[in-house]
């Protein structure tokens, strides 16, 4: 019998950019997987991740400290790690926690990328001045 508690992850990684996919529950016991991938990006020159989350359950503290310390790490970089499709139970503990203050969160995959696409090209612009 699978655990309720189980994290199922699945990712596309190009470049510089990746979408991390999850499904299940982000807590104590499940986030290793998601810290290593992400320090793996990291360390291979990922600069842009969107964390894609509509079938994520639920997230307690120490997933929220995953996600928050990536968050910290990619921005230090120059990139960023974004939130795309948090289904309702989720949006409420992003607002209880005021987690909602430090991610940026979008309707849709979609327009995460084109926000990384633009702030892309925005940065590319003022570098070559």
């Amino acid at each position: 019998m699978i655990p309720d508690n189980r994290l199922v992850t699945r990712s596309e990684c190009n470049d510089d950019n990746a979408v991390l996919y999850l499904e299940g529950e982000l807590i104590s016991q499940t986030r290793f997987e998601v810290e290593r991938i992400l320090r793996e990006w990291q360390e291979s020159g990922v600069r842009w991740i969107v964390v894609h989350m509509p079938a994520l359950r639920y997230i307690d503290s120490a997933g929220l400290s995953t996600l928050l310390g990536a968050l910290h790490r990619y921005r230090r970089e120059g990139g960023d790690l974004i939130l795309a499709e948090l289904n309702p139970s989720l949006c409420a503990i992003f607002e209880v926690t005021s987690m909602e203050k430090y991610f940026k969160i979008f309707p849709t995959v979609g327009e995460a990328r084109a926000h990384y696409k633009h702030t892309k090209t925005a940065s590319e612009t003022a570098r070559d001045k």
